[in-house]
Formats: structure tokens, C-alpha cells, sequence
């Protein structure tokens, strides 16, 4: 998702179509909104248990950015969606 909302062609409106469909039309989903949905990220993509193995991810890394900068980034575009 990092590449496609910095490098790629993605864009919010295309964004919100798809979490309409993926998560928002879902009963079974907590997350109502893109603020829910940022709101969940912030703490998953923060958790070091969760980030930890993305810096060990070396030779996987083809886009060369620090999974720091990468999660930022994303939590950036996703708020900007608010």
C-alpha cells in the first residue's frame, strides 16, 4: 500500500471505494470510519512486535525505505482521507 499511495497511481477517492466495500459494508467489522480505521493502524503499525520483523526484512526491502518512513507515510495519506 506504501507504493501505491506514494509512487503508484492510487488515490483516495479509489481508497474510499474499496474500504467501502472491504471493510465499512462489512457487519462484522469494528471499524466504521477511515478514522476507526486509522485510529487501528496507528496502534498496530506502532506495536514493535509488529515492526520489528519488517526491519529484519533486508533483502525483501525493494522499495528502500525504512519501515519507519513507509508506516508514516501511510498513516499520513490515511489521515489526509479524514
Amino acid at each position: 500500500m506504501y507504493y501505491l499511495t506514494t509512487l503508484g497511481d492510487f488515490n483516495k477517492p479509489d481508497l474510499m471505494i474499496e474500504l467501502k466495500y472491504i471493510i465499512f459494508d462489512d457487519p462484522a467489522s469494528r471499524e466504521k470510519n477511515i478514522a476507526d480505521i486509522v485510529f487501528r493502524l496507528n496502534k498496530v503499525l506502532k506495536d514493535p512486535r509488529f515492526t520489528i520483523p519488517f526491519g529484519r526484512a533486508k533483502r525483501h526491502n525493494w522499495l528502500e525505505v525504512s519501515p519507519d518512513h513507509a508506516i508514516m507515510q501511510l498513516l499520513n495519506f490515511l489521515r489526509d482521507c479524514i
